[in-house]
């Protein structure tokens, strides 16, 4: 077998209280313990385990950030920035849901439900080209600047 899958199940028979098949499990275990403190004792020695726990604390600060600018977002007054990401994820979510009833609905009443397809879309594409692409570029420009407006405040 592999040594580190002989490492694990020694480790697993010895956390659960299993009875060891045989001694060799138990060495290897207590061999992969050993190696593992000294592999730990060799990072603190070398002062690398400060390097990972810093880089750590800077990934963990970075994230902290990230999740104030979130929460200062949301518990904002403004209701258009409070309010903005939540009011679409809820309208793709309705829409979502409700092709499930409009799907199960086109198996009884085919004709109608067409009827409403065409509706809709005759209703979308009454929508000029102009309007959709100013959309597009304002939804996108948001994108862009609340990304770098949320990685200055993170800074």
């Amino acid at each position: 077998m592999i040594p580190i899958v002989d490492n694990v199940i020694g480790f697993v028979r010895d956390i659960f209280g299993a009875t060891f098949v045989n001694k060799t499990d138990k060495l290897k275990a207590n061999v992969a313990l050993k190696e593992f403190d000294a592999r730990v004792e060799s990072l603190k020695q070398s002062g690398e385990i400060e390097k990972i726990i810093s880089d750590r604390q800077e990934k963990i600060a970075e994230l902290s950030g990230h999740y104030k600018t979130t929460a200062n977002e949301a518990a904002s007054t403004d209701k258009w920035t409070s309010r903005a990401r939540p009011s679409i994820i809820y309208f793709v979510v309705l829409y979502v849901i409700l092709a499930i009833p409009f799907g199960i609905l086109h198996v009884y009443f085919p004709l109608t439900c067409d009827s409403v397809i065409k509706g809709m879309q005759l209703w979308f594409n009454a929508i000029p080209v102009y309007i959709e692409y100013s959309f597009l570029a304002i939804a996108g420009g948001y994108v862009v600047l609340r990304s770098v407006i949320d990685k200055r405040i993170a800074k």
